[in-house]
């Protein structure tokens, strides 16, 4: 299941842990596209942090 198809508030969960803490994707990606897709939502979300 992918980032924005679950249950749980990814983008919550990322702002409370912060940008110290290493972020790794583990779950099943059907390819390199949407796992590139994947990393860009994540980056989104640390890049906010960064800059506030």
């Amino acid at each position: 299941m992918l980032l924005d198809e679950g249950d749980v508030d990814w983008r919550s969960v990322l702002r409370e842990i912060g940008t110290h803490v290493p972020v790794v994707l583990e779950y099943p990606i059907p390819d390199r596209a949407t796992a590139a897709s994947e990393l860009a939502k994540i980056r989104r979300v640390l890049a906010e942090l960064t800059s506030d």
